[in-house]
């Protein structure tokens, strides 16, 4: 079996009202850095993010790292899971690929364009229309949550997350660990965890990584 790729592309929602915000946004993209990542994130055609993800388990946690990266910036994204052109796995640029997880990937994208609403949405295409239908409807849950965020709680539950502990993300803010818990279950934030840990089991058993 050949091995799978997810290239993640993703709009930028009403880019040419915030062509100040895009300039920081190249210079934040270049500080992301992940393990999971074959490519870096680029921009191209003004407002069009681009990578490649090597361990498709982490995408879960990839995309929303995306999203909070992206601040104020809000982002529709569409993944295609499939093959790449082997002669092209070489380049460091993901937009001088080619391959079916790149058409799967528009797809996907055009597809978060399709409603009337300029909400941020997460699309996943992979030839494969049952899994397609399960992890889209988790995505959906997923995406309601996570567009109810304020500002505070993305800053918040970035750092309970690197902090690990509530004592430690209090010191950060210097606040009480108990407004730390208040802000994170606002947030639903063991709701999101825990179902980013579910699908990435999913992803691994879908495409053969366990």
């Amino acid at each position: 079996m050949n091995e799978r790729f997810a290239v993640i592309t993703a709009d930028i929602i009403d880019s040419r009202r915030q062509v100040d915000e895009l300039v920081l946004l190249k210079g934040e993209l270049k500080q992301f850095r992940s393990r999971a990542l074959l490519t870096d994130f680029n921009v191209s055609r003004g407002d069009e993010l681009q990578a490649v993800c090597s361990n498709i388990a982490e995408l879960p946690v990839l995309i929303r790292h995306l999203r909070y990266r992206c601040l104020p910036l809000k982002l529709r994204v569409g993944v295609g899971i499939g093959v790449i052109d082997p002669a092209t796995l070489s380049v460091d640029n993901s937009w001088d690929m080619n391959g079916e997880a790149f058409f799967l990937a528009r797809n996907a994208l055009d597809k978060t364009k399709s409603g009337q609403e300029k909400t941020p949405t997460t699309i996943i295409a992979s030839q494969d229309h049952d899994f397609e239908v399960a992890v889209n409807a988790i995505y959906r849950l997923i995406d309601l949550i996570l567009n109810k965020w304020t500002a505070k709680q993305w800053e918040t539950v970035h750092a309970y997350e690197n902090n690990e502990t509530l004592m430690k993300t209090a010191a950060v803010f210097n606040v009480s660990w108990q407004n730390i818990q208040k802000i994170c279950k606002a947030a639903n934030w063991d709701a999101v965890s825990q179902t980013e840990i579910d699908l990435a089991y999913l992803l691994k058993k879908q495409f053969d990584l366990v």
